[in-house]
């Protein structure tokens, strides 16, 4: 059955797989903006797919059996909405390089081959191109075969693009996270006298975090207005006693403040309630961080790890992009310093930042790119690749 819209002309179907929060992970947040963007087009008729993978935050990566059987009432949901009526794209979100996401898409990613007139892998998780470059068994070959069944390719900046090229992905097309402005200026808070320094995201060695702890007490100690409050949840391999041990140890317990997981209005008054952010990632699977573009949502300067597509998506003037070496502590430290003693840029920085979100990143009625690139691979008249769809230029 093909639904019809008032004007008789027929909805296109889009299939949209993956997991939504809880727990919170950027893919799963990526996975529910999707569904929000092409549910308000009226000539899209949305299918989730859902994953139920990951249970909580300790739970992404992890082996076990339950996940099996989550792989067959996968292919049960996704054939269940193609007996429903034809789906004439299917986006599928693509796991990360380590092997149990890689085994994830080997097992699930063909049923939406199987249902699909159209099939686009979005690659929020990245890294493949350096990864598979030294590590390229069995299982990734297979999932490379799987992979490049896809018609097109979805990452959202140009740095990615690498990986699936490398892959063999034919087409590519870069389409920034775009997200509706929910900047209110009721929430700023902000105090002049502090220095509140934001870090928002998993608690985790590959995040930068123990290091930036490390360079915030190295600089808290010559600048007494400074302080950290940090949001965000502890996944493994990092512990709760590891951290509590390291700001013991470090002496900060009294300028760090521990939130945990917040969402919605509770998160908004912390970007209201900050006056710069820190993104010190080092992970191989960065991609794009949401966080960032919240950020310049809410007017904060960007202290960053100058770290695959960080720059990109913030661009040369938005705060401090420091490298990530060999001496990541002290080059993390150095771009606190630097930060402190430019305070008087701040407001100019954070003012230029939201400029580029409402630019480039502002999701709105009138700009859908990915509905209208959706839009496209359903008629049969797809942009050749690789292209860029976004702020970015063509690759």
């Amino acid at each position: 059955m093909i639904t019809r819209r008032r004007n008789g002309k027929p909805r296109v179907r889009v299939a949209v797989a993956g997991q939504v929060p809880p727990p919170l992970s950027g893919q799963f947040v990526m996975v529910e903006e999707i569904l929000a963007e092409l549910g308000e087009c009226s000539d899209l008729e949305v299918i989730h797919v859902p994953f139920h993978f990951t249970r909580d935050a300790s739970d992404q990566g992890v082996r076990r059996v339950g996940k099996l059987v989550e792989a067959a009432r996968v292919w049960i949901r996704a054939l269940a909405a193609a007996r429903r009526g034809r789906v004439d794209v299917a986006i599928y979100p693509v796991g990360g390089t380590a092997r149990t996401p890689v085994l994830r898409d080997v097992l699930v990613l063909p049923v939406f081959r199987l249902i699909a007139r159209r099939l686009v892998i979005h690659f929020h998780a990245g890294g493949h191109a350096d990864v598979w470059s030294r590590r390229r068994g069995p299982l990734e070959q297979l999932a490379g075969v799987i992979y490049r069944r896809a018609d097109l390719a979805l990452v959202m900046t140009p740095f990615n693009t690498r990986d699936p090229q490398m892959i063999g992905v034919s087409r590519v097309a870069v389409l920034p996270h775009r997200i509706p402005d929910n900047y209110d200026s009721e929430l700023v808070t902000r105090n002049p006298e502090r220095s509140t320094l934001l870090y928002l995201g998993h608690i985790r060695s590959e995040k930068g975090f123990p290091e930036l702890l490390e360079a915030f007490a190295d600089v808290a100690a010559d600048e007494p207005t400074l302080e950290l409050q940090v949001v965000g949840e502890i996944l493994p391999p990092f512990s709760r006693e590891e951290l509590t041990v390291l700001v013991q140890r470090l002496g900060v317990g009294d300028r760090v403040t521990f939130v945990g997981h917040i969402r919605g209005r509770s998160k908004w008054e912390a970007f209201g309630a900050a006056n710069l952010i820190v993104f010190p990632t080092r992970a191989i699977s960065e991609s794009f961080g949401l966080v960032l573009i919240e950020a310049m949502m809410w007017e904060l300067p960007v202290i960053a790890s100058d770290w695959r597509g960080n720059r990109e998506v913030v661009g040369e003037d938005s705060g401090i992009l420091f490298p990530v070496g060999d001496h990541f502590r002290r080059e993390l430290a150095e771009a606190l310093r630097q930060a402190m003693q430019m305070r008087d840029r701040w407001q100019k920085w954070g003012e230029g930042n939201r400029r580029r979100f409402l630019e480039r990143y502002v999701r709105t009625a009138d700009r859908q790119q990915l509905a209208d690139l959706i839009r496209r691979e359903a008629s049969g008249s797809p942009v050749a690749g690789p292209k860029s769809e976004g702020p970015f230029p063509s690759t």
